[in-house]
């Protein structure tokens, strides 16, 4: 999930998440380093602005979409990772 500010991204870790009922656990990035950048609503930024701006989340029922995320989340943007038959991992970033 991607957010306007790294304040914003703090704000959402300090809170407990449920979804469906499940507890959601709230990360925040800066470990990953992908080889090539991800267009999305921060993309003028470099790496390290990114990842202060970026979370992930893990434990997300399969029926979660990306909306559902945004809506949940209030985030500028939220993808689903996907295996390699495109099933959903239930993990977001």
């Amino acid at each position: 999930m991607e957010y306007a500010t790294r304040e914003k991204c703090v704000e959402i870790m300090g809170q407990k998440w449920k979804m469906n009922g499940r507890p959601a656990m709230v990360m925040q990035a800066g470990t990953k380093k992908p080889a090539a950048s991800t267009p999305g609503p921060n993309s003028g930024l470099s790496q390290d602005e990114r990842d202060m701006r970026t979370l992930f989340v893990k434990g997300l029922p399969f029926s979660s979409t990306p909306e559902d995320i945004v809506e949940l989340f209030g985030c500028l943007q939220a993808r689903l990772l996907k295996d390699h038959s495109g099933q959903s991992k239930v993990f977001t970033t």
